[in-house]
């Protein structure tokens, strides 16, 4: 997965960049099923450690920063799995929220895997109250606010995304004719 992700960092060629996306995502999602197991037998042997909550959170931050704005209908399967990988967000929601609460560090191990600048701080992570319950915020050394969503793995800095516009903007119907007719212009 880390070796799609560079090799996206690193495309020069735009044609490749959707695919790449596409493959970081299901590899992800995929690493995700492996914790799509029974709560009552298997889900405390195979989510209960940090490093364990880090590969959870790393790969839903690739998931969410790698799908595309509009899946279209030709990708059936890739849908299936992201739809699957959603219901395990929820269904995993309350115990991986329990984890990073009692122990930062798996969160914050998967943070500094996307993001090389991230210094955590000395607080730890707090859930926001009510309807907001899935975000968790914390400050970084530089008291910088981060924000973690656990149900679908956003990551805000500062309230915005890490090195992107917001899906809102790259997402939009105006931003895609725009940029479209830019490029076949050049």
């Amino acid at each position: 997965m880390r070796e799609i992700a560079q090799k996206l960092q690193d495309a020069v060629n735009d044609d490749e960049i959707p695919e790449l996306q596409r493959r970081a995502c299901e590899i992800a999602a995929t690493c995700r099923a492996t914790f799509d197991v029974d709560p009552g037998t298997h889900l405390d042997a195979l989510l209960f450690s940090s490093d364990d909550v880090a590969i959870l959170v790393e790969c839903a931050i690739i998931i969410h920063d790698n799908t595309p704005p509009h899946l279209g209908h030709e990708f059936s399967d890739f849908q299936k799995l992201l739809h699957r990988d959603r219901r395990l967000s929820h269904f995993l929601e309350l115990a991986v929220s329990k984890l990073i609460r009692a122990n930062r560090d798996g969160l914050d191990t998967a943070i500094g895997s996307v993001w090389s600048g991230y210094r955590p701080g000395g607080n730890g992570w707090t859930s926001l109250l009510w309807a907001n319950s899935q975000w968790l915020v914390s400050l970084t050394a530089s008291a910088q606010e981060v924000h973690y969503n656990l149900l679908d793995g956003e990551l805000l800095v500062g309230g915005k995304p890490l090195g992107r516009l917001p899906r809102e903007i790259s997402g939009h119907p105006t931003y895609g004719r725009i940029f479209d007719k830019v490029e076949t212009l050049s």
